[in-house]
């Protein structure tokens, strides 16, 4: 697990300076990331979650995930618990299988873990700026 970024509270501070807005920041930053990882593998699972968030009392998938995202420390798409004893280190906290290496993260000219994730950024954008127009024309 890399070392933290910042390593005291003047390092935050002069990472984000005073913005009041830095909380919100953060929060839409952890939701893009959480709605920017795709919770199924193939149409069976995405009906199985669907399903599964209807059941649950979400009126779509998207709002299960931004509404539990809450109480989520880590986005799936960049960090998750491990349960191998090997890494419990931090507590089991290890990076998601695409940040493993700076080699995966970068990858080549045809596929990485960062365009993968950037690409789903701006689509996951894309489509709540679009939800945003619809609702406040």
């Amino acid at each position: 697990v890399a070392p933290p970024l910042f390593k005291s509270a003047t390092d935050v501070k002069n990472f984000f300076g005073n913005d009041p807005n830095i909380l919100r920041f953060v929060g839409d930053m952890k939701n893009l990331m959480l709605l920017a990882h795709t919770p199924y593998v193939d149409s069976a699972g995405g009906i199985a979650a669907t399903a599964n968030a209807v059941k649950g009392g979400f009126s779509t998938l998207t709002e299960g995930i931004v509404e539990t995202g809450f109480g989520l420390t880590y986005p799936e798409s960049l960090l998750r618990i491990s349960t191998k004893d090997s890494e419990q280190k931090d507590n089991g906290v290890v990076f998601a299988p695409g940040l493993a290496s700076y080699g995966l993260w970068a990858g080549n000219h045809m596929s990485s873990t960062k365009k993968r994730i950037c690409d789903a950024v701006a689509q996951v954008k894309a489509k709540l700026l679009n939800l945003i127009n619809y609702q406040y024309p």
